[in-house]
């Protein structure tokens, strides 16, 4: 169903951290993160490394959150949501 988790394991705060979308994703594929530990600058990009067409991405993610991103085609961009 092109549905993909992936957790962030560790003990201690990660000050920063970039997270590359798959570069050739499917209408509907859905990509949910979720972290033990906090991240304090969080940056979600496409596939190529570019943020342009990742709409409404965290900023930071509190130990124990999370969020969601889904490819619309329609649209050509990767909308997130909170939680995963």
């Amino acid at each position: 169903a092109a549905v993909s988790d992936y957790r962030i394991l560790g003990t201690a705060s990660l000050a920063s951290l970039t997270l590359r979308l798959p570069q050739s994703p499917v209408n509907g594929q859905t990509v949910r993160i979720s972290t033990q530990v906090a991240i304090g600058a969080l940056i979600v990009t496409d596939g190529a490394g570019a943020t342009a067409d990742v709409q409404t991405p965290p900023s930071s993610l509190a130990g124990g959150g999370g969020f969601a991103a889904q490819w619309n085609a329609a649209t050509s961009a990767w909308w997130c949501s909170a939680g995963a």
